[in-house]
C-alpha cells in the first residue's frame, strides 16, 4: 500500500491523504483501516487512530496487529485527553506504534 512506504519514508501527510483514499475506496478492508491508524498515531491524531484502529478490528476481529496496537493507541488518546498535559510520540518513523509506546512523552501544558 502506497500510505505504509510514504508512512516508512517519513512523509506523514501524504501517507495520511494516501491511507484516507484507500479507506474511502475499499472501506471494507481491515488492512486499510489498520495503515490509516498507524499513520494517524505517527502524525500526533491518537484519537482519530483509535477510531480507526476500532474499526479494523470491527471488520477483522482476530487482527493480530490489530489487537497487539490498539492498546497503545489507547494509551496515546488518553494520554492526550488528561487535564493540563499534552501527549506526543517523538519517534515513530518507520516503526510500530507498539514498539514506540516508550518514546510517548509527557509535557505540562503551556
Amino acid at each position: 500500500m502506497r500510505a505504509q512506504v510514504l508512512n516508512d519514508i517519513g512523509h506523514t501527510f501524504e501517507a495520511l491523504q494516501a491511507a484516507q483514499q484507500a479507506v474511502a475506496l475499499q472501506p471494507d478492508w481491515a488492512e486499510a483501516h489498520l495503515t490509516l491508524a498507524r499513520v494517524q498515531l505517527n502524525y500526533g491524531e491518537p484519537q482519530m487512530a483509535l477510531a480507526s484502529y476500532q474499526a479494523a478490528a470491527k471488520l477483522k476481529p482476530d487482527h493480530s496487529d490489530v489487537l497487539k496496537e490498539l492498546p497503545t493507541a489507547q494509551m496515546y488518546a488518553k494520554l492526550q485527553q488528561q487535564p493540563g498535559t499534552r501527549a506526543h510520540v517523538t519517534s515513530t518513523a518507520g516503526s510500530a506504534p507498539a514498539d514506540a509506546a516508550a518514546d510517548v512523552g509527557v509535557a505540562a501544558a503551556a
